[in-house]
This record gives C-alpha cells, structure tokens and sequence, in this order.
C-alpha cells in the first residue's frame, strides 16, 4: 500500500529511524485504526516478487518472477508459482539452462532471457536466440540505461 522513512512512533522500537512497508488488506478493522485505508485491497497495488527461488516462498503472491542461477538452483516447489520466468544469460551454457528451466514451469508462464549487465557478448548471442524461438523475448534492465536505481 505504501512505504516511507520515519521514526517509529510506538512500542519497544520508540523513536527509532524505521522504514515502513505498509500492506492492504487488514481483515481485522479495528474501530480505532488509523490507516483504515489499507483495509481494502482492491485499491492498492499487487504483491509481486522476484526470487532466484533457492529458499520457499510463502504468503499470497499475485506474480512471482523466477530467475534462477546454476550455482543455486532453485527449490521443487517454487515452480508451480511461476508467471515469468527470467534467465540472465551470460554463455551459451545459459541458453540450455534456460531451457531446462522453462520446462519445469507452469503453461503459460512468460519466459524472457536478460543480457548480463556487463558481458557484451550476451546480447547479440540472446536476439539470435530469440528470432530461432520465438517463445522467449528478451528482459533489459532499462533503468541501468536510465541511469536510475
């Protein structure tokens, strides 16, 4: 619903710097909140989550991004969450494990290759790729472009 830098104004943690990550969605709707607001989910944005998925994951994701890495793999359960699969490509090696990795997903899911940020070479190796098949498209770190975080 919202996120913000304070100080926390109660409890134990009093007058500390604190970074709020405030969700929607309170079943509870205490009389005397003060964020009635975040009782509605319908008026805030979706839970996504983007995870190598070498640990589980848990609670209620309205889109989970799985980019795997071969020096971790991921865990069994995570790929029947799977909505977009995103595989950064750095070798050839990583064309294969993407495949392999697609397979393990649910139909339907988006799979999309990445060019590692600071390996030339992966870029033109991902649009042949891409233009031999056709059910992956390419991801690009756009805000790297944008020089924003």
């Amino acid at each position: 619903m919202e996120h913000f830098f304070t100080i926390q104004g109660e409890g134990y943690h009093t007058g500390k710097a604190s970074y709020f990550i405030r969700t929607a969605g309170c079943d509870v709707k205490c009389w005397w909140c003060d964020v009635k607001d975040s009782w509605d989910t319908e008026k805030h944005l979706a839970v996504h989550i983007e995870t190598s998925g070498s640990s589980p994951v848990s609670g209620h994701l309205d889109w989970v991004t799985l980019s795997p890495k071969r020096f971790k793999k991921p865990v069994d359960e995570i790929y029947a969450y799977v909505d977009e699969l995103k595989v950064v490509v750095l070798t050839k090696k990583d064309l294969k494990w993407a495949e392999e990795e697609a397979s393990k997903c649910p139909e339907g899911a988006i799979h999309l290759l990445q060019p590692e940020w600071d390996t030339p070479g992966s870029m033109p190796l991902i649009v042949d790729y891409v233009k031999k098949n056709p059910r992956w498209g390419i991801s690009l770190q756009t805000h790297k472009f944008l020089g924003v975080r």
